[in-house]
């Protein structure tokens, strides 16, 4: 613990990493650029890590200083308390603290289902938020939502048409 690791291969079948001991004394910079889908528990846990004031010993002194810089931040912005965040002029962001598919389900829904009601002009994913810009302020974005009703029989509601399958005529 408290030591770099690289991947050094992966055994899909044993499901078993083989990393190895980086000599390193700088913080790793994740860009996430290329980061999988992440469960809804570990963003869970990632809040929860952000919540508490816990010193982890394991972290190196850099990275420590990080999550208490981070800690700091979301406290002062508040962004544990509120999944609305206050953006520009018609706009907001939507932080519902949700993994990788529930917020793209999120996503699909406000632009196919709810779009005309929330009076939504655009979405712009982030990997943790939504930026939304509507005509709406929130406290009526959400008296809107609060109030929504959708048929979850219709697909239309959840996929967009560019997203829907189609049949080809070599489909069988």
């Amino acid at each position: 613990a408290g030591r770099s690791w690289q991947v050094s291969s992966i055994d899909e079948d044993r499901k078993v990493i083989y990393v190895k001991m980086v000599k390193n004394n700088r913080i790793p910079k994740w860009m996430g650029d290329h980061s999988g889908l992440i469960h809804t528990r570990i963003v869970a846990q990632m809040k929860k890590v952000l919540q508490e004031e816990m010193l982890y010993s394991y972290l190196q002194p850099g990275s420590q200083d990080l999550l208490s810089k981070t800690r700091d931040f979301v406290k002062d912005n508040h962004l544990l308390n509120s999944e609305f965040i206050p953006g520009n002029a018609n706009s907001f962001y939507l932080c519902p603290w949700v993994g990788t598919r529930q917020l793209f389900t999120i996503n699909n829904l406000l632009l196919c289902g709810l779009k005309d009601d929330l009076q939504i002009y655009s979405i712009r994913p982030g990997k943790h938020h939504l930026e939304i810009r509507s005509d709406l302020s929130i406290a009526n974005f959400k008296a809107v939502l609060k109030k929504a009703q959708i048929d979850i029989n219709n697909p239309e509601a959840f996929i967009s048409e560019q997203q829907q399958l189609r049949m080809d005529k070599y489909d069988c």
